[in-house]
């Protein structure tokens, strides 16, 4: 089974209790990256969320956009995001490698904690800016390994030792 099969799998396992989850090993912070993510966001009239998860950013991106498509590959998380009941956001079920859009669609598009899953990270990039208009915008929160040799420690032992034997559950 290949990483993004993978991380499909325990999306589609943990979806009821995703968020619950993020913000407890963000350690509380993870609103405030959002808002930081969100910061550069400029207003239009569409916003595509890739890998929406269970659409935690819809109610802000609603604020800012017209129209919030978003698309996940993992139907359970979908359908968390389907119960928030967002005005004019929508779902699609698909694959950043191949996204159902046509060309320069959106006027933004933004991916939080989501490129390190999509398999081909360069491909799926090349897709989203295909589908972006000219001048329009991509807006990435992603997490990586600490600089700081203490952090970098206590990180992978964090990951190794609590992340990924939740993820195999």
């Amino acid at each position: 089974m290949g990483k993004k099969e993978n991380s499909v799998r325990v999306f589609d396992r943990i979806a009821d209790r995703y968020e619950v989850i993020a913000k407890f090993f963000s350690f509380g912070i993870l609103p405030y990256w959002f808002k930081r993510l969100l910061e550069g966001v400029e207003r239009g009239e569409r916003v595509l969320d890739v890998a929406c998860g269970s659409g935690i950013l819809f109610g802000e991106l609603s604020k800012r956009f017209k129209i919030v498509i978003g698309l996940d590959y993992s139907l359970p998380m979908l359908l968390m995001a389907k119960k928030k009941k967002i005005a004019r956001a929508y779902l699609v079920r698909g694959d950043a490698l191949k996204l159902p859009f046509k060309d320069e669609t959106f006027d933004a598009a933004v991916v939080s904690l989501g490129l390190r899953h999509f398999g081909d990270t360069e491909s799926s990039l090349r897709e989203i800016f295909r589908v972006l208009k000219k001048g329009g915008t991509l807006h990435i929160l992603e997490v990586g390994i600490p600089q700081n040799p203490f952090l970098e420690k206590l990180f992978l032992s964090f990951l190794k030792g609590v992340i990924l034997p939740i993820g195999k559950l």
